[in-house]
Parts: structure tokens; sequence; C-alpha cells
């Protein structure tokens, strides 16, 4: 399963996230994974929780988060946010998240489609890609964390940094449970 949600954030806030990820710091060499096939990319960690978020001065992100709780409506805690970069020539691999449930929000209001470097969604199998997601700006991907996703990777006549907004989430089992209860 997945969800795309396009204009997640109104235009002024949308643009003000797209001015500061550009200039935020980030560092090169990451790996996301100890797998072999795993590429070094750019990388920042933002924060385990909003409160964290904030003591980083990523108080921009947090109406990412916001937005995509409201229009998601499952009672979620974030386990984690980053921001993650390629360029071209960067290959990024299939992968699974330890999360339930992952947001990837694409910051670039300027991107271009001819750019490339959506996200896909394989089957369990890695062979078939059971759903694209194209580089829109202010668009926002949600899926479970179990699925098989992969960054695509960048046109070489992209000259630009492909960013994107992380945030992995974890059912909120004591709120759930509170709105049963509420509701009974």
């Amino acid at each position: 399963m997945f969800w795309v949600y396009d204009n997640l954030l109104r235009d002024s806030v949308a643009e003000d996230v797209h001015d500061r990820i550009k200039r935020i710091p980030l560092s090169y060499d990451y790996r996301s994974s100890t797998q072999k096939q795993s590429q070094p990319h750019w990388h920042t960690e933002c924060g385990h929780t909003e409160d964290i978020i904030l003591q980083n001065n990523f108080e921009y992100l947090l109406p990412i988060y916001e937005e995509a709780k409201i229009k998601f409506r499952t009672p979620l805690k974030l386990h984690r946010s980053y921001i993650n970069a390629h360029t071209y020539g960067v290959e990024p691999y299939i992968h699974t998240d330890t999360s339930d449930f992952t947001f990837i929000y694409y910051p670039r209001l300027d991107w271009k489609s001819e750019w490339l470097g959506g996200t896909a969604l394989w089957d369990k199998e890695k062979i078939n890609i059971i759903k694209y997601c194209n580089y829109v700006g202010n668009r926002l991907l949600i899926f479970h964390s179990s699925n098989n996703h992969q960054a695509m990777p960048v046109s070489k006549f992209c000259y630009e940094l492909r960013p994107v907004i992380v945030f992995k989430t974890m059912r909120d089992e004591e709120l759930l449970l509170q709105r049963l209860k509420d509701s009974l």
C-alpha cells in the first residue's frame, strides 16, 4: 500500500522549506546500510522526536510532519527524521526501513521531471516496480516501511542535489487504544 499527496503544504510554507533545504549542511559518505551495495550519499540527521527536531533547528520540517499525520489519519509517533540527498552518479539500492510507515517529502519546487530521481516501490521478490512516484515538489509519499523501495537515480543532465525529507513513524498503540475506548 502507498499513498501520494500533492500540494501538501501551503505555497508560502513549501517555499520556505524549499529555500531552507538548499542551505542546510549535509555530510557526504553516509551509508544507510551495511550492505555491500550501499553507496554513500549526502545526509543529515534531524531528530527522533519533535522536541529534538526543534532543538536541532529544523522547526520548518514540523509542518510537513503535522500535515502528513492529518492526511494519513492513523495514530503515529515519530521514530526518526532525516534528510537524504544524492546527485547524478549515486546509485541508490533497494531496501526496507525499520519502522511502521515511511513518509518521504520532496522539497525542491524547482525540480524538473526530466531529472528523474523519484522513488520506486518494488514487489517482495525485488523483480517488478509496483509503483513509481515522480519527484514533484511539495509532494508526500507514504508507504509501509516493510515495502522494498529505492530512491531512483538522477539524470546525468541534472547538476542539482536531489534532497528528500524522511519521517519514519511507528503506530501509536496507546493513542489507538484510547480512540477505541472513546468510541465505545
